[in-house]
């Protein structure tokens, strides 16, 4: 799926058309993938193999995101944890202003990375690879303002999830009464209200279980 998402559909498709019309009946190794994908797209993905494939492990990261309100940008700080040299890899962010509404690919190389994204005001949501496409460990720290409002707005289901579990460790009200809309809210995919409803057991204040038993 990873290497589907780098290369897109049709090309990803391609080469595997390529790989299987190339290699029927006989034997093959990783590398006879590779150099299918390069046939086909003229991509060299080696490095892709080198760390997904031969190398242990995978990408780790922890991500800031705060708005500066002076530079009018969002900035995104990215730091990479994982033993061993950086891996390659593109981060998605998604900037909701109102009702505008802008995706920006980050290219991350480095241990340690930060991007200035362009705002004229402060966002109500940044969606840090916000389908989870991303075949890497996140750990995302924003505004808690920035967390509720997408788990009572996102248009994504999975980004409202990941908004909840973030909320679990907040005991302020707003959260709990967040938490708690999400919870009731009768459209609401079941996996958002069940993590909702893990929070507030998480949570273990007065309000939180008021929030449970109602």
């Amino acid at each position: 799926h990873e290497l589907r998402r780098r290369l897109g559909d049709e090309p990803f498709y391609a080469s595997l058309r390529e790989y299987v019309a190339a290699h029927a009946g006989g034997s093959v190794e990783t590398v006879d993938l590779a150099r299918a994908v390069e046939r086909t797209t003229g991509r060299n993905i080696d490095r892709f193999f080198d760390e997904y494939v031969l190398r242990a492990g995978h990408p780790q990261l922890q991500i800031s995101a705060r708005f500066d309100a002076g530079r009018k940008a969002v900035r995104i700080s990215v730091k990479q944890t994982t033993d061993g040299e950086p891996y390659a890899l593109t981060l998605p962010v998604q900037i909701v202003i109102g009702a505008q509404s802008s995706t920006h690919e980050l290219a991350i190389s480095q241990k340690e990375q930060t991007f200035s994204l362009d705002a004229a005001r402060e966002p109500s949501q940044v969606l840090i690879d916000a389908h989870r496409d991303l075949l890497a460990a996140l750990e995302v720290d924003k505004p808690l303002g920035w967390w509720r409002h997408e788990l009572l707005n996102a248009s994504i289901a999975r980004a409202r999830t990941e908004a909840a579990a973030a909320l679990s460790k907040d005991t302020s009200s707003a959260s709990v009464q967040a938490l708690a809309k999400v919870l009731k809210g009768e459209s609401v995919f079941w996996g958002t209200r069940a993590a909702c409803a893990k929070a507030l057991g998480q949570l273990r204040t007065p309000g939180a279980r008021a929030a449970l038993l109602a």
